[in-house]
């Protein structure tokens, strides 16, 4: 049986760490049924990051690689029109996670709640974590930097 959130203030700021105050509202929102969405703009800026902050690493890395597949079947299948195709595959996603980002954070919350005995990688997995969207990002910054600067210097070379 699951238990509300409201009656485990202790283990929810244990779990969430930070904005404890509006995730208890969205956990309650959704326990009482009285909503099946709830738009988190933090999911709609950072998209991925968000999801490496909140400790959703799986997640986050598909979230952060789908893109990249896709655009490497469009490189293999030398199909232009497949960007197109791309592009609104990528905003229908980022909509789509942006309004159901807070109920997947949710079903991790309902795990963690119905453990009797959280073990130490549940603990862990609660919270947040700023380094690794730090290093997500900066990965994708160095990544786009040395796609753009060999972009350039082909042009130069043509």
């Amino acid at each position: 049986m699951r238990r509300s959130s409201s009656d485990s203030p202790q283990k929810i700021k244990q779990f969430v760490d930070k904005e404890v105050d509006y995730y208890q509202y969205v956990f309650n929102e959704f326990e009482q049924g009285h909503r099946r969405i709830v738009i988190n703009f933090s999911v709609l800026f950072l998209g991925s990051l968000w999801f490496f902050y909140r400790k959703m690493h799986v997640l986050g890395a598909v979230l952060l690689l789908y893109p990249f597949v896709l655009f490497g079947l469009m490189v293999v299948l030398e199909s232009h029109y497949f960007l197109s195709f791309l592009l609104i595959f990528f905003v229908l996603v980022r909509v789509v996670v942006t309004c159901f980002g807070n109920r997947l954070y949710w079903y991790k919350w309902n795990a963690f709640v119905e453990s009797r005995k959280p073990s130490r990688g549940m603990l862990r997995g609660g919270g947040v974590n700023v380094i690794v969207p730090i290093l997500v990002a900066g990965f994708l910054f160095c990544f786009s930097y040395w796609v753009l600067s060999g972009m350039m210097q082909g042009m130069r070379h043509s």
